[in-house]
């Protein structure tokens, strides 16, 4: 008998740690809605060809609001081209090689990062700190406010970012007071590997 009792004794023992690390595994998994989004973005920025429209929006705590659209379009092997989309379209300019790599990158970074998304159909929200969505672009800000953040992900597509950025009011060292206010970004996808992207709503 007691030379039965120390080996069911550790397979207890292994077993609690296989129930443990299963556990911590799926506790450090990515879930399913993140899975999505990072997939969707990975599909449309790994494509052959895309063009995307972005749209900035700023107003200031006076109320004075600014807004440029442009137009990215990218086809391999590193050919980037930039137009300003309003008033009319116009060239802005054109990057290769390892720019190109650079920018694309940049542009999936904006659905990145450890801020979990919550899933309502194609749409995923998520909200995290302006500092940690700049420090994901490889940019610092001294500012401090929150981003509100939905992708949009269709036929396994990531097809539309809307990003809602509010930036708190602060007040400098010698007492000036530096105004906050709202920025919108809208990353709209227009077209993947030569065919119409898939339509942001149904």
């Amino acid at each position: 008998m007691t030379r039965r009792i120390v080996p069911l004794a550790l397979l207890a023992v292994l077993g609690l740690l296989a129930l443990g690390f299963a556990i911590l595994a799926l506790t450090m998994a990515p879930n399913s809605a993140d899975l999505a989004v990072h997939n969707g973005t990975d599909e449309t920025f790994s494509a052959h060809q895309f063009s995307i429209q972005l749209t900035d929006t700023q107003s200031n705590g006076q109320g004075a609001t600014r807004s440029e659209v442009r137009v990215v379009d990218f086809s391999t092997p590193d050919r980037l081209v930039v137009y300003r989309a309003s008033p009319k379209l116009h060239f802005l300019g054109s990057l290769h090689g390892g720019a190109v790599v650079t920018a694309i990158d940049q542009y999936a970074a904006i659905t990145g990062g450890s801020s979990g998304w919550i899933r309502h159909g194609s749409h995923f929200d998520r909200t995290e700190t302006l500092r940690a969505y700049v420090g994901r672009l490889n940019q610092r800000t001294a500012a401090t406010g929150t981003v509100a953040e939905t992708a949009v992900v269709r036929d396994g597509y990531l097809v539309a970012d809307i990003l809602t950025l509010h930036v708190n009011s602060a007040t400098g060292p010698g007492g000036q007071t530096a105004a906050g206010g709202t920025a919108q970004e809208i990353l709209h996808v227009l077209q993947i590997n030569g065919a119409k992207a898939p339509a942001v709503t149904s």
